[in-house]
């Protein structure tokens, strides 16, 4: 088999995949072009942050000493395991030697146009844009990459992009939440039961059915830190609230749109005026630091938002659309739900962070809340339209005016 370099104009044949002799790769192994991202790493490697594995460099020090020859995961482009299974060469020239075919395709594969991506995973994709769900989170988002970025922090279970609900009676004590209760923590498992998930639409929508966990367990007590504290209203761990989610990647001139639909099926009957829904929530990589709602009523212009503590307060709910940006504006992260008759939507962000080598621990957070004053009866669906907007942010923020406006679908 002759290989040749494709779309960069060398026109130059190489050897045999089966005689090529891949030099050990002596750069700085690591760097966003050589398929490392840390958060990547620390979102689908739980057990490292069991570890207390949960800076930047200890992550990446792991991943040199041990996690790449593991062949773990690291980014969204390269699985060692499906490159090998994908071509039967590769395979026969290195074997089970992960180092060598990461180095392979680090060289080579990209250019001669190879899919490295994992195989038969819950990944939506559109261009330089990628939507995932994991089994650990039970259908939650655990991975949006855009901007060459993982942009999701999947730290413990309830940090992802997911959806929540409650009985506002009993606060966080009747919290249906789709990634799973608050008591897994970090692990690898979800209390939370994935139903179903799959990509459709060309390979563009990720679907995923989910019977979402209580996020307090049976008799327990939680206090949030002073914000509220109460006893579980649940009796058992798994509720009977299902949520039925759906991500559709559509390509705008500047931006990619993410439009998400949520049906949820009600579980238990909730009195009028006691049902909220956390439509959707966004938990990010901490460099979407800087945040900005978009006033209608101010010609929809652009203004700093405070980012709520999140051991301190709330995030305060506010009426207008949410955008979080990088410092250098280079990548933001935009979210909109459009009013509906009987109930309120506003929108909440935080900022959290842990102190010292904590870099997988802190995060930023958006969420949209919809809180509705009709009652609902066991076995009711209720259902929302939300928009997830990414791109850079002078584009973004014109994305988020056009569908407030009405003239993007």
């Amino acid at each position: 088999m002759t290989i040749t370099r494709r779309s960069l104009g060398f026109g130059v044949a190489i050897a045999p995949v089966s005689t090529l002799a891949v030099p050990f790769f002596t750069k700085a192994l690591g760097t966003n072009a050589e398929f490392f991202d840390w958060q990547h790493y620390a979102n689908h490697n739980a057990d490292l942050l069991i570890a207390g594995l949960k800076s930047a460099s200890q992550l990446r020090s792991h991943w040199l000493s041990s996690g790449l020859s593991e062949g773990r995961i690291a980014h969204p482009e390269f699985h060692a395991a499906s490159y090998r299974a994908r071509y039967p060469d590769l395979q026969a020239a290195f074997g089970s030697n992960n180092t060598r075919l990461y180095q392979h395709y680090v060289i080579h594969g990209q250019y001669e146009g190879r899919d490295a991506r994992r195989s038969g995973a819950l990944i939506a994709r559109l261009g330089d844009v990628s939507i995932g769900s994991s089994d650990r989170c039970a259908g939650a988002v655990d991975s949006l990459v855009f901007g060459g970025k993982e942009c999701v922090n999947s730290f413990d279970h309830g940090r992802q992009i997911q959806t929540a609900c409650l009985d506002t009676r009993f606060e966080g004590c009747y919290n249906p939440t789709q990634a799973g209760s608050r008591s897994d923590s970090l692990g690898y498992l979800s209390s939370s039961q994935r139903m179903s998930g799959s990509i459709a639409n060309s390979g563009q929508t990720l679907n995923t059915s989910t019977r979402a966990a209580f996020w307090t367990r049976p008799g327990e007590t939680i206090n949030d830190s002073g914000v509220f504290g109460c006893t579980a209203n649940n009796t058992t761990v798994v509720s009977d609230f299902v949520a039925n989610t759906s991500y559709t990647l559509v390509s705008r001139p500047s931006t990619t749109l993410i439009r998400y639909d949520l049906t949820w099926t009600i579980g238990r009957a909730v009195p009028a005026n006691s049902f909220m829904s956390e439509l959707v929530t966004g938990y990010h990589t901490s460099d979407f630091s800087v945040g900005y709602e978009v006033v209608s009523d101010n010609g929809y212009a652009a203004r700093l938002r405070h980012m709520g503590d999140h051991l301190a307060q709330k995030g305060q709910e506010r009426p207008y659309p949410t955008i979080l940006i990088t410092p250098d504006g280079s990548r933001a992260i935009g979210v909109y739900s459009a009013p509906v008759p009987g109930a309120t939507t506003s929108y909440a962000t935080w900022l959290w962070r842990f102190g010292q080598n904590q870099s997988s621990n802190d995060c930023s957070k958006w969420t949209i809340v919809r809180r509705y004053q009709n009652s609902f009866s066991t076995g009711q669906t209720v259902s929302a339209r939300c928009y997830i907007v990414v791109g850079q942010t002078g584009d973004v923020h014109q994305e988020l005016i056009a569908l407030m406006q009405g003239s993007v679908s």
